[in-house]
């Protein structure tokens, strides 16, 4: 619904404006001293229970509004799929 994207979009910006997602490609660009290559990346959010994460592609993964709500537990379980898309 729109009320979980604005919740989520609300959940999600730091502390300077930009989306965590963002941020995180940019530190991971400084780490690997190189600018990212082009690459997009869906978040499907789901009104599913518990706090789930599938990967359907590379590029697509499905989260449930619960994980999505538990920012610690998401900002813990992105890395690792944006470190292979990158």
């Amino acid at each position: 619904s729109n009320a979980r994207h604005q919740e989520h979009g609300a959940t999600m910006l730091s502390s300077v404006g930009d989306l965590f997602e963002t941020k995180l490609v940019r530190d991971m660009e400084r780490a690997h001293g190189r600018a990212a290559q082009p690459f997009r990346l869906w978040i499907t959010e789901i009104p599913a229970e518990g706090q789930q994460f599938w990967q359907l592609r590379p590029d697509h993964v499905l989260v449930t509004a619960d994980l999505l709500r538990d920012t610690a537990v998401y900002r813990r379980r992105l890395p690792p799929l944006l470190e292979a898309l990158f």
